[in-house]
């Protein structure tokens, strides 16, 4: 059965952009070739814009520019695949094997612990029209929502790929994951609320209402023989910008750093 013909116009059209636009530009003025990998964004003069470079952005660089050559790119593909990947492994892999991101794995229980999201989109590829002040997208987009939970916190066996235990939420949560030793997992609502679960089984052994939303990653550190755990709070982010959830809508504005001493 063949595609219908709208369709296949519309892998064309977007294969052209990735090899003609996309692929040539990125590697040009994507990339920073003083301090390697990839900057964030890039300007509307096609500069690059010195700000935060998530963990995310450099594999998703090395997944695409390792399939250029495949799609018709007679570029660098791989002189770009070597160059995040090198900046990746540099910037954040960590002693244990794994990397600095929103997920973390606790050798104790042998899980990795993630907060996951639920939910989809309808993406129609348009032309591009620039607005002084609005995101634009290049595409018309249309949220796909589910009847219940929109996330989970899971906890899943990296050897099989199937959860242990999952903690759903009506709001998903956009925060980091903090796994402790002593057995409690860490995050955080974007209606305010951080949250510890036990480790193993994934019951929720506590809540603290803080005064916005939790995106942040918490952290943990020992000093003078007490463990602390600390959160930034301060909604804000993709999800509550661009979701229309109205449920949302009364969470404070804020800027704050919560930090709580862990007892024996």
């Amino acid at each position: 059965m063949k595609p219908p013909a709208a369709l296949v116009q519309a892998r064309d059209q977007l294969k052209r952009w990735l090899v003609q636009d996309a692929y040539p530009l990125w590697w040009e003025r994507g990339a920073d070739h003083q301090r390697g990998g990839f900057h964030e964004c890039l300007a509307q003069d096609g500069t690059g814009l010195s700000a935060p470079r998530r963990a995310r952005l450099h594999p998703r660089q090395i997944y695409c520019y390792s399939m250029a050559n495949e799609l018709g790119w007679g570029g660098a593909g791989t002189p770009a695949v070597s160059h995040a990947l090198a900046f990746y492994l540099r910037c954040y892999s960590r002693p244990d094997g794994l990397f600095r991101t929103l997920v973390i794995a606790n050798p104790m229980t042998g899980l990795v612990y993630a907060n996951t999201l639920l939910f989809g989109m309808h993406y129609k590829p348009v032309d591009v029209q620039y607005r002084p002040g609005l995101t634009y997208w290049g595409a018309d987009i249309s949220w796909l929502w589910p009847d219940g939970p929109r996330g989970f916190l899971k906890a899943i066996d990296p050897v099989t790929g199937k959860s242990k235990w999952e903690a759903p939420s009506a709001i998903p949560r956009f925060s980091g994951v903090l796994s402790t030793a002593g057995g409690v997992v860490f995050t955080g609502q974007l209606t305010g609320e951080f949250e510890a679960f036990d480790a193993d089984n994934g019951s929720k052994l506590w809540q603290f209402k803080t005064g916005s939303g939790i995106e942040g990653q918490p952290i943990t550190w020992m000093q003078d023989g007490v463990q602390y755990v600390a959160v930034s709070s301060g909604i804000g982010g993709v999800y509550v910008l661009y979701s229309g959830d109205e449920r949302l809508s009364k969470v404070p504005a804020g800027g704050s750093l919560w930090v709580f001493a862990l007892t024996r």
